[in-house]
């Protein structure tokens, strides 16, 4: 995101995201699949990713034409500031060294990171956008992950998706 910030450019970037972020979750899926609990965490986030990713190419394939022009200057830098520096800056953010993680608590603090990240960034996109039933939707998501990922972290406790049917 440079110069000539529009908001598909930040919906797209949000999209991005979400299919690194289920990139990073297949990952840590695999790379603990010896512990079925915490492989099952990563899968279930992985798959939510997915569907937000979805949710996300939805929304720009109605956006009206004003999702071309301009964002503000001091709005876009705000969205800047909240996707680069959460995400993918330089010795931080949930992705640095995720080749180095050995550690499932490790692991799962990462995804906390990631998730309160993308809550924050989802967030300013909302207060851009103004309402909008699918930012609301995922931010509700983004909410609820951080929330169970903070359960599993403090107590062990099982993680609870999207995937879920209730009867």
């Amino acid at each position: 995101m440079t110069e000539g910030l529009t908001l598909r450019k930040v919906i797209e970037f949000a999209a991005l995201t979400e299919e690194v972020g289920a990139g990073f979750y297949q990952r840590m899926a695999a790379r603990f699949s010896d512990k079925p609990e915490v492989a099952a965490v990563f899968s279930q986030l992985a798959q939510d990713e997915k569907v937000h990713h979805a949710q996300f190419q939805s929304l720009l394939s109605s956006a009206p034409a004003a999702y071309d022009d301009l964002v503000e200057y001091e709005r876009g830098q705000y969205l800047r500031a909240m996707a680069v520096s959460e995400f993918f800056a330089p010795n931080a953010g949930p992705f640095r060294d995720a080749d180095q993680i050995k550690d499932a608590d490790e692991a799962l603090w990462r995804a906390l990171e990631l998730e309160k990240a993308a809550l924050g960034y989802y967030r300013a996109i909302r207060d851009e956008l103004g309402p909008s039933e699918a930012i609301d939707s995922i931010v509700a998501t983004e909410k609820d992950h951080l929330l169970r990922l903070m359960k599993v972290v403090m107590t062990g406790a099982k993680f609870r998706s999207l995937q879920d049917v209730w009867p």
